[in-house]
């Protein structure tokens, strides 16, 4: 979806008088026109063949790894998480992304100083 921010300079643009050539002629005189498009990398969207490529990944288990070493590995209500969150200058790519069970994704959230009430 594309929004457009900025209003028409002109209040009569030439061209076909149709409503969506005017805003497409509008939106082309501007001089800085501002698009608002989520950028793939910088969005906290998370596409489908990413979701794909870490659920393959993982198994559709829990990623978690414990001081032992051992990895938690439950199916249960997995949630997707940026391993550095977008916050702090992450990305939403594939090796950026981790699949959590509930606990662990919270436990994750409470370590960085993220409070939820449960």
């Amino acid at each position: 979806m594309i929004f457009i921010t900025k209003s028409c300079p002109k209040k009569d643009v030439e061209g076909p008088k149709t409503q969506d050539s005017k805003v497409a002629q509008c939106f082309m005189e501007t001089k800085k026109p501002s698009i608002k498009k989520p950028d793939a990398t910088c969005s906290r969207y998370i596409s489908v063949e990413i979701k794909r490529s870490v659920w393959e990944r993982s198994s559709g288990r829990c990623e978690h790894i414990s001081h032992e070493g051992v990895r938690c590995g439950s199916e249960y209500q997995l949630q997707y998480d940026h391993v550095k969150p977008l916050a702090q200058g992450g990305f939403t790519e594939a090796d950026n992304i981790r699949i959590l069970c509930r606990v662990h994704n919270l436990s994750e959230a409470l370590k960085m100083g993220i409070g939820f009430e449960t």
